[in-house]
């Protein structure tokens, strides 16, 4: 989909590593980037975006 093709753009503009943060509540992302070989880093409980929400840090790097 857009999503998958998107994310296949990003990797060829940085094709070693990536991180992003995702809002925890948001189940529908974390599975997608978890699908594409993202991994769970650190999570933090929101009082660093300003949103105040719950988030967590994904990692990707090139195998």
């Amino acid at each position: 989909g857009i999503g998958t093709a998107l994310l296949e753009t990003v990797r060829q503009a940085s094709p070693e590593e990536l991180s992003l943060h995702c809002f925890q509540r948001n189940t529908d992302a974390r599975a997608f980037y978890e699908r594409h070989g993202f991994t769970a880093g650190e999570f933090n409980d929101g009082s660093r975006n300003e949103e105040n929400e719950p988030d967590v840090t994904y990692h990707w790097t090139a195998r």
